[in-house]
């Protein structure tokens, strides 16, 4: 694989991951009742504790996003401009 398409490839990955993170705010912050009642049924957590767990995995996956995805770009478009 050249550097082009490992670039390309993490762009791309990076949009996608934004996209899933936006579309997962958008869950957490219109607090659909189904989807809590889903999770519930999955994980029995309190009602509680369930917005912690929410904004905690939230954080979690914006961190790998960065980590993961646009660091790899940032360098490898680095390593293109020379």
């Amino acid at each position: 694989m050249t550097i082009d398409q490992l670039a390309s490839l993490f762009g791309w990955m990076t949009i996608l991951n934004i996209g899933f993170l936006l579309l997962a705010w958008l869950f957490v912050w219109l607090e659909w009742p189904w989807i809590t009642m889903l999770v519930r049924r999955v994980f029995p957590l309190p009602l509680e504790r369930l917005d912690e767990v929410y904004l905690r995995w939230l954080a979690q996956y914006e961190l790998f996003i960065y980590v993961f995805n646009l660091v790899p770009w940032m360098a490898l478009k680095i390593v293109q401009a020379q």
